[in-house]
C-alpha cells in the first residue's frame, strides 16, 4: 500500500513519523474518513470544510482544498482505489515543550486508502447489533465540529462492544442524554417522524448525517433534531446509524432486545435514497491523478 507522508508517496512499511510528533504524544491533531464510491468522491469539500474549521480552531495550518484533492486523488490512483475509505490526518507536528505548542511543527500530513471490510460490509447489510455503553461522550470542551484525532471515550465504547460481539456502541452524553456511536451519528423513529441527537450536545457533526438529513427532507420525512432520554430509543420501533464508510445502517438489537421492523418501515427508502445520492455526486467527482 502506497501512502503519502509529508511531501513523499511511500510504502506503508516505509512510512515514518518522528517519536516526538505531538499527535502521537497528545493527540494533537485531526482527520477525516471520506468516501471513495465506484472511482469518485462524496462530498469531499465537505469533509475538507470540517477539516479547515477544525485546524482554525487549534490554530494548524490545514492542506488547500485543491492540493488535498490532488494529494488524495494520487493516492487512490497508485493504489489502483476505486472504493473505499481514505483517511486524511493533520497533526501539529514535532517539537513543542510538553503541552505547550511553541516551537513545534512542521505540521505532519499523511493519506492513506484502504479497502472496506467484506465481514463488516455483510454485516451492514444484515443489519448491527449494539449495545448501550457505561462509557460516556467526554465534555472535553472542544467544539464538536472538531474531528480530533483523540478518541479515548469512543474507545472505551468500543471495548465493551467487542467484549460481547456487538458491531456498534451507543454513547450517552454526560447529561444522561443519547449522543452517537462510536464511529457513527444515530437516528430513531418515534411515530411518523425521525429523531436526533442535536449538535449542542457535543456529538460530530457528521458528514453523512447531514446527508439523511437532506434525504429525509426530500422524501418529506420530518426529522427532529433535540434531547432525548435512553428510554425514549430503546422503545424505538427503528433505529439506524449513519457513517461515511457504511452509509446508513440499520440496527437490529440493542443490548440483546431485538427490534421488530414495522410493515411500514421508514429505513429502507431512506437508504435507497442515500446510495442514489452517492452515486449521483460520486460520478460527477471521480478521482483525477495529476
Amino acid at each position: 500500500m502506497t501512502v503519502y507522508l509529508n511531501g513523499e508517496f511511500v510504502r506503508t512499511d516505509d512510512a515514518r513519523v518522528r517519536a516526538d510528533d505531538r499527535g502521537f504524544l497528545y493527540g494533537d491533531a485531526l482527520y477525516e474518513s471520506i468516501r471513495l464510491y465506484c472511482g469518485g468522491f462524496f462530498r469531499f469539500k465537505e469533509h475538507w470544510q470540517r477539516l479547515a474549521q477544525g485546524a482554525a480552531a487549534l490554530k494548524l495550518e490545514a492542506p488547500a482544498l485543491e492540493e488535498l484533492r490532488a494529494i488524495v486523488g494520487q493516492v487512490a490512483a497508485m493504489n489502483s482505489a476505486s472504493d473505499g475509505i481514505v483517511r486524511v490526518t493533520l497533526t501539529r507536528g514535532p517539537g513543542g515543550e510538553g503541552l505547550r505548542t511553541f516551537g513545534s511543527g512542521p505540521r505532519t500530513l499523511l493519506v492513506t486508502v484502504r479497502p472496506l471490510d467484506a465481514e463488516r460490509m455483510e454485516r451492514a447489510a444484515a443489519g448491527f447489533t449494539a449495545i448501550v455503553a457505561d462509557a460516556r461522550r467526554s465534555p472535553v470542551g472542544l467544539p464538536s465540529s472538531i474531528k480530533s484525532a483523540n478518541r479515548l471515550d469512543a474507545i472505551l465504547a468500543r471495548l465493551e462492544a467487542d467484549e460481547v460481539g456487538a458491531d456498534e456502541a451507543i454513547l450517552l452524553s454526560a447529561e444522561g442524554y443519547v449522543a452517537e456511536g462510536t464511529v457513527s451519528n444515530i437516528f430513531w423513529r418515534s411515530g411518523d417522524q425521525l429523531h436526533t441527537p442535536e449538535l449542542d450536545i457535543g456529538i460530530l457533526p457528521g458528514v453523512t448525517r447531514m446527508a439523511i438529513l437532506e434525504v429525509c427532507r426530500d422524501l418529506g420525512v420530518a426529522v427532529k433534531e433535540g434531547r432525548w432520554h435512553l428510554g425514549e430509543l430503546l422503545h424505538a420501533p427503528e433505529v439506524f446509524f449513519t457513517m461515511s464508510s457504511l452509509g446508513p445502517v440499520r440496527v437490529v438489537e440493542i443490548d440483546s432486545a431485538a427490534l421488530q421492523v414495522p410493515e411500514d418501515a421508514l429505513y429502507p427508502g431512506i437508504r435507497d435514497a442515500y446510495w442514489s445520492l452517492v452515486g449521483r455526486e460520486a460520478a460527477t467527482d471521480p478521482v483525477v491523478a495529476p
